[in-house]
């Protein structure tokens, strides 16, 4: 009997994700089909254009004020979180752009020759985050 008052415990902290959860695994059934495939579309659009972007910056507001931004990666790697952020999804393309942008006088990466060996690793890096 101890087990299943530990496991109700444990339960209720996340019942409501549960029941929502349970709930809409009822209606997303084929035999149901409460929803229509286009209702399942643009429900996945609200939950990804609103809710999700609600919930990241829900969290963000909690612990990063405007002042902490700016101390929120090392100085030395500043350049390099800039330029992975700017190239975002780009995919293979990285592979062209990193060793031009390494040749370049004033680049994020530091100094040519320290650029032109850690490229490899920024790209890959960068390919695997994305």
């Amino acid at each position: 009997m101890a087990v299943l008052d530990l496991f109700v415990v444990a339960l209720i902290p996340v019942r409501k994700s549960l029941l929502i959860t349970a709930l809409g695994l009822f209606l997303a059934m084929d035999h149901v089909n409460i929803l229509g495939d286009a209702a399942h579309h643009h429900l996945n659009n609200v939950v990804f254009y609103v809710f999700i972007p609600a919930l990241v910056g829900g969290s963000l507001t909690d612990t990063i004020i405007a002042s902490s931004i700016v101390s929120l990666t090392p100085q030395h790697l500043h350049g390099l979180v800039i330029g992975s952020c700017v190239a975002g999804n780009l995919g293979n393309m990285l592979l062209i752009m990193i060793p031009a942008v390494c040749e370049e006088s004033n680049s994020p990466f530091g100094d040519k020759q320290t650029c032109s060996t850690n490229r490899k690793s920024v790209v890959s890096l960068s390919m695997v985050v994305n």
